[in-house]
């Protein structure tokens, strides 16, 4: 799991990792496999007691815990500014059914995050159980909890006015934010969580704690150019649409917000036509030209370095010749690469 992890970490763009209910965890009644219990046997000199004895339960804790230690260690060596986020069950009961001593986690420091899932239907009940973990986030590391909340699972799904009183409740103790669960909550019944948290607790963009805003910007949005004309495009909502199949082309002119790496992701809207591939190039750039499969959504293009103050680069996409299917594109987005540009700070 950690090589997985650390591999990960080492080659691509990511903010953190996300260790949830079962990262690390063990039911109480593991552990009575060969490599475990000869470890005990050499630790304790015992042989291996019921799943509940005090004794055992700690020890197979602490392993539990030196897991996390060296995986949060690895990882801060890989990238100083990664974050190790914790989503474990709520303590005390995580340590007695999982094995989860959440509490020493917090005490020696291995998580940046800590959002147990405080995971009830009703807000009285959210907030006896939000209070109960905050009780065991040391006084100097108060900004990491943001307790996590149950918006959605099965057909069940929360009332906004619950969900944003819970939310309020955060704010009035002080709490670092909150994580919700789970996104498709968000966008079910046309958005009407979504939208009662834009209009109340979400209206201001958020931040985490101890990362400055702007760490990871919102995307510079760039609005395509359609070649040879204008009259060879049908243009809607900011997407351009080729009124016919054939060779065709847009451009994107890459305005830098400050010298660095950045990702390009392109817009493509929901359509039957679309080609299977198209070409990518960076025009005054050195990236080599690329052919990239298009599908509707966002689609990687991959990575360019671009110079502020300096002549915008020009970002092509174009058909590749005796493809089927009309190009539509929408706009291309302009993404920090914190992987290879770790302090560049973002001008808006």
């Amino acid at each position: 799991v950690s090589g997985l992890v650390l591999e990960v970490a080492r080659n691509y763009d990511i903010d953190g990792v996300q260790g949830d209910d079962r990262l690390p965890a063990m039911p109480i009644e593991g552990g009575y496999d060969a490599s475990t219990t000869s470890a005990w046997h050499k630790d304790k000199r015992l042989a291996p007691p019921a799943p509940s004895d005090a004794r055992w339960t700690a020890w197979r804790a602490g392993r539990l815990t030196d897991f996390l230690a060296h995986l949060t260690r690895d990882l801060h060596e890989v990238s100083p500014g990664i974050v190790m986020s914790s989503s474990p069950n709520p303590y005390r009961w995580g340590l007695d059914e999982f094995l989860q001593d959440s509490k020493s986690w917090l005490e020696r420091g291995l998580v940046d995050l800590f959002h147990p899932q405080c995971y009830r239907r009703e807000s009285i009940n959210y907030k006896q159980i939000a209070d109960e973990q905050f009780a065991i986030v040391p006084r100097n590391s108060r900004t990491i909890y943001a307790p996590a909340i149950l918006i959605q699972s099965g057909a069940w799904r929360i009332e906004a006015r619950e969900l944003v009183e819970m939310i309020e409740y955060n704010r009035d103790r002080g709490f670092g934010g909150e994580v919700l669960f789970h996104f498709g909550g968000l966008r079910a019944n046309d958005g009407e969580l979504a939208r009662a948290l834009s209009a109340g607790p979400y209206l201001e963009p958020a931040r985490v704690p101890h990362r400055r805003t702007s760490w990871r910007p919102k995307a510079r949005e760039i609005a395509p150019r359609g070649l040879p004309g204008p009259e060879a495009w049908s243009r809607e909502s900011g997407r351009l649409r080729a009124e016919s199949a054939g060779e065709t082309e847009v451009v994107y002119l890459l305005d830098a917000p400050a010298t660095g790496w950045f990702q390009l992701l392109l817009e493509v809207p929901e359509s039957a036509e679309i080609p299977a591939r198209v070409r990518r190039s960076f025009v005054g750039s050195d990236v080599p030209e690329a052919t990239v499969a298009l599908q509707p959504g966002l689609v990687a293009l991959g990575g360019v370095r671009l110079d502020a103050g300096r002549p915008p680069i020009e970002l092509h996409v174009r058909t590749v010749p005796g493809e089927k299917g009309r190009l539509a594109v929408g706009r291309a987005l302009i993404l920090i690469d914190r992987k290879r540009s770790p302090d560049v700070v973002w001008r808006d």
